[in-house]
């Protein structure tokens, strides 16, 4: 989500991905389930924002949502994208309160890893510029890597969402020495951008069992996650999964 808080009142928080609800109405192209009415559950939950991925193929989130969330939603949107004209141009127009910047591929399933901010800088400089102008909190989807994080804060980005897609597939595999040194490397990557002074967030993968060792890691600011969330509230409902997973989250902080 990419909420910049107040450092003297840190505290963690959840951003709850509204994908894979849009994914289970466009199935049918029906009007629900509704992403506004989801939106309003997340913040009787405890939710601190909500997430959407815009893509260019539209597989799941539609440009109205933006739009009908932009207008009603009282929770933060965080608007993810990839880096092109198209998506700034309806960032600038819908002006969410945070764009978080990601690599996209057509063929994917879901997003494969972090965005390559040193080798597309150039790219990257006009749309961080003209994100910011508007006041648009401005994040990047990276890999833990220092080299990467030193060029968000570069770039002049206020916050990086650290993908935490290989640590989550080495912990369905019970690899205790791949999940540690994944530990470890997300540790140094959070200690480097704090020390910079940007907030450091993480998502991609993270379900209810999973989140623990990454809540207890300090200086980790705001975790994005849906498809565990949207899953579980099949059998418990919304209201419930959410509530679940803010507690799991700010039980650590």
């Amino acid at each position: 989500m990419a909420v910049i808080l107040d450092k003297s009142t840190l505290s963690r928080s959840l951003s709850v991905n509204l994908d894979h609800m849009a994914t289970l109405r466009q199935v049918r192209q029906t009007n629900y389930p509704s992403l506004t009415t989801a939106a309003g559950i997340c913040e009787v939950a405890g939710a601190d924002g909500v997430t959407l991925h815009l893509r260019e193929d539209r597989r799941h989130i539609q440009d109205r949502d933006l739009e009908l969330l932009r207008e009603t939603s009282l929770l933060p949107i965080t608007l993810e994208m990839g880096s092109t004209p198209e998506m700034l141009a309806i960032a600038l127009k819908t002006r969410p309160h945070a764009v978080t910047l990601v690599p996209e591929r057509r063929q994917e399933l879901t997003t494969e890893g972090g965005l390559d901010a040193v080798g597309l800088e150039k790219q990257l400089v006009p749309v961080v510029s003209d994100l910011k102008s508007k006041g648009i909190v401005v994040c990047l989807f990276l890999e833990p890597d220092v080299d990467q994080i030193q060029k968000a804060h570069s770039l002049g980005c206020d916050s990086v969402e650290l993908h935490t897609g290989a640590y989550a597939l080495d912990w369905e595999q019970s690899r205790t020495q791949a999940i540690e040194k994944h530990l470890s490397r997300i540790e140094i990557a959070v200690k480097k951008g704090t020390e910079l002074g940007l907030q450091m967030n993480a998502g991609h993968g993270l379900h209810y069992q999973n989140i623990r060792p990454l809540a207890a890691l300090k200086g980790l600011t705001e975790f994005s996650i849906g498809h565990s969330i949207i899953c579980r509230s099949l059998f418990v409902g919304l209201e419930k999964a959410v509530r679940e997973m803010a507690d799991l989250i700010r039980e650590k902080g």
